[in-house]
């Protein structure tokens, strides 16, 4: 209902931080960290991420890899500073 709606809005902004940090990642690493700066870097981002996620497979692909890069961060709540 609403209240999940709302409840969940911050889980799905992060989500949606990391599929744009994903796919700039990808992006750096085939046209170089220079590129980022380019504005039309950004419209080319954000028209990849909805291409991605008008087809279901694609977008199970890309949420497969957002969780799989999750999982292989480091969990900074067990360091100690």
């Amino acid at each position: 209902g609403r209240c999940q709606s709302i409840t969940n809005r911050p889980v799905r902004q992060e989500l949606h931080g990391r599929e744009r940090a994903l796919i700039s990642g990808l992006f750096m690493e085939e046209f170089g960290a220079a590129a980022a700066n380019d504005p039309k870097f950004q419209l080319m981002v954000d028209e990849v991420l909805k291409m991605i996620r008008r087809e279901p497979a694609t977008r199970r692909l890309l949420d497969r890899a957002v969780v799989q890069l999750t999982n292989d961060l480091p969990d900074r709540s067990r360091e100690g500073g």
